[in-house]
């Protein structure tokens, strides 16, 4: 900035002085700042960094309600503004038109809008934002969604060994180095990359397989389902690249069927996570304090006794707390009851719930 700043000042006092002697001086080109990262959420904000990173960048937050917040802070209560139709056509790397009130330029344009959105959420605060509105735009469904089962937090002293660390270095390096194709006006676009024969089959195959499930399934799943359709490609594309970068012996210009099997692998792991998760964001009070209760014991070995949970848990104060609990759980297909025989002391036989092999899972 300080050289474009001084090269600046040069070319207007050069400026001045061809007015009278003819030599036009050429003006500085202002200095792009690389980015691959970005925590801003409000297109404003975002595009001006997109039109000097032709490549994309990530927006990574720790809590993407500001995020899908920022879609409704410059419109009026109870309308979604025109940030969701941008990003809907962010996720297809489109071209975005935004237009500023104030600024040196009012009228923004990226012509490949790309930026890929990675972050958390509680499952309570995505119910609440993400609402019906962002269900029927199509909002929900573009989103990859994974709710992981809750572990309980452990000490543990092991590190990352340095030779781990400088490998992903390396792979994220020789990623970045990747080169886009020139267009004819001089504009990068998009490296193509074809499907070998094998994974085109295979890329089929899971596409008529989804087909068939969608069919069966209504409202906000099945509209998941019409993006996970292609989500195999992306991510087979994803693991292309990755394993082109690592020095595997590819074809930098095929994604082959290894390539492809595993973006079709990630993609049927994230049908599962999606049915999961939106039966989390459609269950009632109840279910979800039932849910809870059962992720509990799952982490303690998937077997209790009455005692076991009021020892445990601070919220549940006597055995028959527990015991009615359990016997919801065991009404509500969680798990089942199963006798325990008496002690060698002579312990009368009592019960314990178990929970199913299923919800464990």
């Amino acid at each position: 900035m300080a050289e474009y700043k001084s090269a600046l000042q040069a070319y207007k006092r050069a400026s001045r002085k061809a007015t009278t002697e003819g030599n036009a001086p050429t003006e500085p080109s202002h200095p792009a700042c690389d980015r691959c990262i970005v925590n801003d959420t409000t297109l404003e904000g975002l595009v001006p960094i997109l039109q000097q990173n032709v490549r994309g960048v990530l927006l990574a937050r720790d809590e993407l309600v500001g995020w899908i917040g920022s879609f409704d802070k410059y419109s009026s209560k109870g309308n979604a503004s025109a940030d969701v139709a941008h990003w809907l056509s962010i996720y297809n790397a489109e071209s975005i038109i935004v237009d500023r009130k104030t600024g040196d330029k009012t009228t923004l344009f990226v012509p490949d809008a790309s930026v890929s959105v990675c972050g958390g959420i509680q499952p309570g605060i995505l119910n609440r934002v993400l609402s019906s509105e962002h269900r029927e735009n199509g909002l929900a469904a573009r989103l990859l969604l994974t709710y992981p089962p809750r572990q309980p937090k452990q000490w543990r002293d092991d590190e990352i060994p340095q030779r781990l660390e400088e490998q992903w270095a390396d792979l994220v390096t020789e990623l970045f180095a990747f080169q886009h194709d020139d267009s004819t006006d001089g504009r990068p676009k998009a490296a193509l990359v074809r499907l070998s024969d094998d994974a085109r089959g295979l890329f089929r195959d899971y596409v008529n397989t989804t087909g068939q499930e969608q069919a069966g399934l209504t409202g906000d799943l099945s509209a998941a389902w019409s993006k996970l359709e292609e989500s195999a490609a992306r991510l087979a594309l994803v693991i292309h690249c990755i394993r082109q970068a690592a020095g595997e012996p590819v074809d930098p210009w095929t994604c082959d069927a290894d390539s492809m099997t595993s973006g079709i692998t990630l993609a049927s792991w994230f049908k599962d996570e999606t049915q999961r998760v939106y039966r989390l964001l459609t269950e009632s009070q109840d279910n979800r304090d039932l849910r809870q209760v059962a992720e509990w014991i799952q982490q303690h070995g998937g077997t209790v006794r009455a005692r076991d949970l009021v020892s445990g848990r601070r919220d549940i104060e006597s055995t028959e707390q527990a015991d009615d609990l359990l016997q919801q759980l065991v009404e509500n297909h969680f798990g089942s009851w199963r006798t325990v025989g008496s002690t060698e002391r002579g312990g009368r036989p009592t019960r314990e719930f178990s929970l199913f092999a299923v919800i464990a899972d």
